[in-house]
């Protein structure tokens, strides 16, 4: 794990980045300079919490990034309740890939540099609307990569040679994919490398964002339950992240 610094809230053995939006971008723009490999950064939230506690790769995985950013409005609470005990500041905020990813489309556009997404299965016909935004399933399935996927996507990434890079596999694969080709992106001339998940589903208006007053209310996890009905399993460990959380605030009391 990194060197835990001033920025950074340690919550159930992940480091996250603690201070503002407008921190974040500052510090990735030092890394960028500073750092020789690319900037990795992931987007954890309770779920991939919960995920990282059953599963010591993905825990692995998510402690090798660079920085980990609190994608999640659980995290922020968790951070604020469990402050004191843990004699450590609170998360600042709340610190979306969405919006993350929004910046980062920004900075490329004003560099005049190619951007990539790789995973998601409905991009191609959006990508179009952006003027240096490409995409790639990359694999018919992430979970048994073929030899010859391997092969195409190298070659993509060495002729295109994207600043930026977006891995929406979803978690753990995406976190994997990042980690394990880490060298190849280098190679590649990538900047930074971003695991999204869903966020491109939110900016393409494939999946409805959740009105500002839902956003306010910190409700977005019951409009997408009631968007997609089908989560309904996933939203479970919601519960089990708060339950994680009272038994860590009374452990000891």
């Amino acid at each position: 794990m990194n060197k835990n610094t001033d920025q950074s809230t340690l919550l159930f053995g992940l480091e996250l980045f603690g201070s503002t939006k407008a921190q974040l971008l500052t510090e990735i723009d030092s890394r960028v300079k500073s750092q020789k490999l690319p900037i990795i950064i992931a987007t954890p939230n309770p779920e991939q919490v919960m995920l990282s506690r059953r599963d010591s790769i993905f825990l692995d995985h998510l402690q090798s990034f660079d920085l980990r950013i609190p994608d999640g409005n659980g995290l922020v609470w968790a951070s604020k309740l469990l402050a004191h005990k843990l004699n450590q500041p609170a998360l600042s905020e709340r610190i979306t890939g969405v919006w993350l990813t929004e910046e980062l489309l920004k900075k490329a556009e004003r560099a005049k540099k190619q951007v990539l997404i790789i995973g998601g299965r409905r991009y191609k016909n959006y990508v179009l609307d952006y003027l240096r935004l490409n995409w790639t399933e990359g694999y018919e399935n992430i979970q048994v990569p073929q030899e010859a996927e391997e092969r195409a996507l190298e070659k993509l990434l060495l002729s295109l040679k994207p600043v930026y890079i977006f891995v929406a596999f979803g978690a753990p694969a995406q976190e994997a994919w990042i980690i394990n080709h880490r060298d190849l992106l280098d190679k590649a001339g990538v900047k930074i490398a971003m695991t999204v998940g869903g966020a491109f589903d939110m900016l393409f208006g494939i999946t409805p964002r959740a009105p500002g007053w839902i956003r306010v209310l910190q409700l977005e996890w019951l409009y997408r339950l009631i968007q997609e009905p089908t989560r309904w399993r996933r939203q479970l460990k919601l519960f089990e992240f708060v339950k994680l959380v009272f038994t860590t605030l009374l452990k000891n009391q």
